[in-house]
């Protein structure tokens, strides 16, 4: 039986009253809260947003490789900015009403930049809400992973993270 066939076999038994909650002991998936959940959360190349709300991520976004033009290997890196658009998709569960999303920046070296905060409506169950901002401006001097963190009030739901390699290319001054 291949794996696909063991999934649906499982959901069937599931589904028909076999393998109950009691039955499944520490596979059960415990939780301390109720929503909201994360759908998606990560940096693109581009975002297509449809008239009836459908989005698509083009070309998902977690390494860039960074030409830098030095004189010598030895050259300091030199700060640029990334413009990339950031898709973050959420339901509801059980959270109603307006609340505080913070996006936190925390560079390689582990210094975090200051929060950047608006507010999100939650209007229960499947309800979700698409924050797309486009495009995102990340000002780098480092090289290594970038986290963005994603809280709600304060609350982490997830961290997104970004990997950064300066490729140094000498041209001859």
């Amino acid at each position: 039986m291949g794996d696909m066939d063991k999934f649906v076999a499982g959901y069937l038994l599931s589904a028909c009253g076999g393998n109950r909650r009691e039955d499944r002991g520490s596979e059960q998936m415990e939780t301390d809260r109720s929503g909201p959940w994360v759908v998606t959360a990560t940096f693109c190349e581009k975002v297509l947003q449809e008239p009836d709300g459908v989005v698509t991520l083009v070309r998902v976004i977690d390494r860039i490789i960074q030409n830098m033009h030095v004189t010598s290997m030895s050259d300091p890196i030199v700060p640029t900015s990334l413009a990339l658009p950031l898709v973050i998709t959420l339901k509801s569960g059980s959270t109603l009403g307006s609340h505080m999303m913070r996006l936190r920046l925390e560079k390689p070296s582990g210094m975090r930049l200051p929060d950047q905060m608006f507010t999100v409506l939650f209007e229960g169950n499947d309800r979700g809400v698409n924050i797309i901002l486009n495009p995102v401006t990340l000002l780098v001097d480092e090289e290594g992973v970038y986290w963005l963190d994603v809280l709600i009030e304060d609350q982490l739901l997830t961290r997104i993270p970004l990997r950064l390699v300066f490729q140094r290319v000498v041209t001859q001054a």
